[in-house]
């Protein structure tokens, strides 16, 4: 993105079992859980905004049937 934009920041949330994975990944990647969802989040927008097709292996993404529900885990 443009060098004179400030990041903001944002808030997302995942079920447990996704939480302790992200965790366990973070680990063997030496990262932090948000840093490694920040860099997943810049990969895809950035593919996507410069006209790039979504990764050929979908990641089982599916729409939010639950909107508004709050039964997920914050990291």
């Amino acid at each position: 993105m443009s060098d004179g934009s400030r990041s903001q920041r944002l808030i997302i949330e995942l079920d447990a079992e996704r939480v302790q994975a992200l965790r366990a990944l973070s680990e063997l990647y030496h990262a932090t859980p948000e840093r490694m969802a920040a860099s997943w989040v810049e990969y895809h927008i950035d593919r996507l905004q410069a006209g790039q097709t979504p990764d050929s292996v979908p990641s089982r993404w599916r729409a939010d049937p639950g909107a508004g529900n709050d039964r997920s885990t914050q990291v």
